[in-house]
């Protein structure tokens, strides 16, 4: 029967433990607020197991109290029911009828422990559960702003379009107003260059082309044929897509 008061004291003397634990948690948020620190642990999903152990240990530790009672009351009764068991039994009676008290008062022990655990059990989730809440609490409040930053985010990307917009506006009128000036600018660069001359010759209007304008227009060809020839190439040969060229050697082998 002493190795169950020593059994018994040891489960208390955790339960205590992890009691304390919860009596003392604090809310993270009350202690920002109020400024101050706390050297207390807070509880976790640690302490829930441990408890629900210590529970599971109480649990089977009255089964075997109640089975040891139940024994020793047994033997008690066959002891009593003994011809001359006044006499020659008295000591071993009074010794199981201690060991019978004495089991008694350990299983009063343990359902002490047992009610204390279950308040114990329910104040850890009541607290978990807090904490979980206010974690929702914590994650909607961040959703919001993400959410407004979000939507800030947008109506600076809309105001940046719509000047994006009005840009592309006026570079479309500029374009439009340059193509609209061009063939007179082309017009009067080749006029004066004096290879078409325009003249009146007896009231009749008389236009004549020097040979150099034929020079001039062979020689642009020849210029603009150099200029977008080696960017034509370089595009072809160095600017190949790895995709098209896997096409092309599909295409080869299939030809083949």
């Amino acid at each position: 029967m002493e190795n169950w008061r020593w059994y018994i004291s040891d489960l208390e003397k955790k339960y205590v433990q992890i009691k304390a634990k919860a009596h003392l948690d604090r809310d993270y948020r009350v202690e920002e607020v109020s400024g101050t620190t706390s050297s207390t642990a807070n509880l976790c999903v640690k302490d829930t197991q441990s408890i629900q152990f210590l529970q599971d240990q109480s649990q089977q530790l009255a089964y075997a109290l109640e089975m040891d009672r139940n024994v020793l009351q047994n033997m008690r009764t066959r002891l009593d029911m003994m011809p001359g068991a006044d006499t020659t039994c008295e000591g071993s009676v009074d010794h199981i009828s201690a060991l019978v008290a004495d089991s008694n008062i350990q299983m009063g022990r343990v359902d002490s422990m047992l009610r204390r655990l279950d308040g114990t059990i329910a104040l850890i989730r009541t607290i978990l559960d807090f904490r979980c809440f206010m974690t929702l609490q914590n994650n909607s409040e961040s959703m919001k702003e993400i959410t407004s930053l979000t939507q800030l985010e947008n109506r600076l990307i809309i105001e940046l379009t719509r000047k994006a917009s009005r840009d592309t506006d006026i570079l479309k009128i500029l374009t439009l107003l340059a193509l609209t000036y061009l063939p007179a600018s082309l017009a009067s660069s080749i006029l004066g260059m004096n290879y078409i001359t325009i003249r009146m010759v007896k009231e009749k209007l008389s236009i004549h082309i020097e040979g150099e304008f034929f020079i001039f227009i062979l020689l642009s060809v020849i210029l603009l044929i150099v200029t977008f020839g080696p960017y034509l190439w370089y595009v072809r040969k160095h600017r190949l897509r790895p995709d098209d060229e896997g096409i092309e050697k599909d295409q080869e082998k299939n030809g083949a």
